[in-house]
């Protein structure tokens, strides 16, 4: 892993620079747009992440793509990189910086939580985590009876990732990558935990990472 990586966001209908955000294992600095001082956040101020991108509606078709992806601090301040594509305009580059950005922020700073969470598991301490509790035998959620680890099925979709008993499958809970923070950190250790506990794979994948 290099120590830094950088994204440069170009505007939308020039060459000029519309962001440069700088990756690196001591933090995050996200270049300003003009008339705006940059924002530096040290690693240890990066408690949650989440990303998504929507479609923008035209009168009959899809015209675009609205881009983002929201940071939270230590303070509770949310720190929002935010660029759409009109028409297809710029698409190929705003995609490739959106996916990159996330794909680095989760490698250098966020796989920390799924890690962290992880081995308090393996050490046999109970926790919550993204509103889920996590116990020795299993996992519960909404004040509801623990769902062993055998019986946890998982669905994996590029937006969102749905968490339900195998057995009943009217017992279930659905997360969303643009909404829930840390769903990508929480999708990590279910599907370890899963994965460790039960023979055989998980029911439903897919990628992982936009």
């Amino acid at each position: 892993m290099h120590d830094t990586f950088t994204v440069e966001i170009p505007k939308l209908f020039s060459t000029e620079l519309y962001r440069k955000i700088l990756i690196a294992k001591d933090g995050v600095t996200i270049g300003a747009a003009q008339n705006e001082s940059p924002v530096s956040i040290p690693k240890d101020e990066l408690i949650a992440f989440r990303y998504g991108l929507k479609g923008i509606s035209g009168y009959a078709f899809t015209i675009g793509c609205h881009y983002f992806i929201e940071i939270k601090t230590l303070q509770q301040k949310s720190i929002v990189i935010k660029f759409s594509s009109y028409y297809r305009f710029r698409k190929r580059i705003y995609r490739k910086a959106w996916v990159d950005i996330v794909n680095k922020l989760w490698n250098y700073h966020f796989s920390n939580h799924y890690l962290d969470h992880y081995y308090r598991h393996k050490n046999g301490g109970s926790f919550e985590f993204c509103g889920m509790t996590f116990k020795e035998g299993g996992i519960s959620w909404d004040n509801k009876n623990i769902l062993p680890y055998a019986q946890i099925g998982l669905g994996n979709y590029v937006n969102y990732f749905m968490v339900y008993n195998k057995q009943n499958k009217s017992q279930q809970k659905s997360y969303t990558f643009a909404h829930d923070w840390n769903a990508l950190a929480l999708q990590s250790l279910l599907k370890t935990l899963v994965k460790e506990y039960q023979s055989t794979g998980n029911e439903t994948t897919s990628d992982t990472n936009p």
